[in-house]
């Protein structure tokens, strides 16, 4: 009985992660890991119709701005990774007035960040499928009516030079969001 317990507990403490093996037998590389930063400005100017990505680079850098708001991730190359960063806000939408008893109407809105990153390996850098979506009060309402949620969803693929910032989305209209995004490959 003896022996057949030291058989079974000979193993304990040898435990070992197998390398994943590649087709030819041998083990597979650690997958590139990538530090996604996107960034969000609202500019105080509109910005030209005509401006190119580099212009449109130059004038947030230039305008001083401090992005409205930032999200970094980390994303493993030919992965889907995703982030969401949100919460469920109870909003008045009205008051009912039943004699000398007022109460209020409330509706369940969610606000909130998404961005989903699909990203691999590329001879210039990095080519990401980026998908962002925002949801935000804008005021605060009335007793009349309930503040506008602004919602915005910007989805596109792009090469991306690592640690250079590229122009993901903006739009001519007053303060409208300008989105910028930097990839870096993580040693």
């Amino acid at each position: 009985m003896t022996s057949l317990l030291l058989v079974l507990f000979s193993g304990i403490g040898q435990c070992k992660e197998n390398p994943k093996a590649g087709d030819d037998g041998t083990a597979s590389p650690a997958p590139t890991q990538f530090l996604v930063t996107l960034s969000e400005y609202h500019l105080e100017k509109s910005i030209p119709v005509d401006a190119d990505e580099a212009k449109i680079l130059e004038i947030v850098r230039e305008s001083g701005a401090s992005p409205y708001e930032t999200v970094r991730m980390t994303a493993a190359a030919d992965t889907e990774s995703m982030v969401n960063f949100g919460r469920q806000i109870t909003v008045t939408t009205g008051k009912v007035a039943r004699g000398p008893i007022t109460s209020r109407e409330t509706q369940t809105v969610q606000i909130g960040t998404i961005l989903q990153v699909r990203i691999a390996s590329h001879g210039d850098g990095a080519m990401a499928e980026i998908s962002y979506t925002t949801s935000r009060l804008d005021g605060n309402g009335t007793d009349d009516s309930t503040p506008d949620v602004l919602t915005n969803t910007v989805q596109a693929t792009q090469i991306y030079v690592l640690g250079e910032q590229r122009l993901l989305s903006t739009s001519s209209v007053g303060k409208a969001p300008c989105i910028v995004v930097s990839i870096q490959q993580i040693p």
